[in-house]
């Protein structure tokens, strides 16, 4: 017959290995929204399947800054001659 004491140990094991999953998916979430909050975009490298993968982290704002300034056009706007023919 199997012991109670060992099960109780590996219920207990597996609640605390459950908590610290839990504790480091929370910091990881403070960590990402502090740094989408940066105005920086972070390269995080890993190796799926052989490959390497490159995600980006932070502010996504950061890479769109420079062309969301406002563009300033200055030019004369020629509509196109009514009746379609030529003028």
């Amino acid at each position: 017959m199997s012991d109670p004491r060992r099960y109780l140990q590996a219920a207990q094991h597996l609640d605390g290995t459950l908590r610290a999953v839990e504790d480091a998916e929370r910091a990881l979430q403070q960590e990402q929204q502090q740094l989408s909050n940066s105005g920086q975009l972070f390269p995080v490298k890993s190796v799926e399947l052989g490959h390497e993968v490159t995600r980006y982290v932070g502010d996504i704002n950061a890479t769109f800054a420079p062309f969301s300034a406002g563009a300033t056009w200055r030019g004369k706007l020629i509509p196109p001659p009514r009746g379609g023919g030529r003028r």
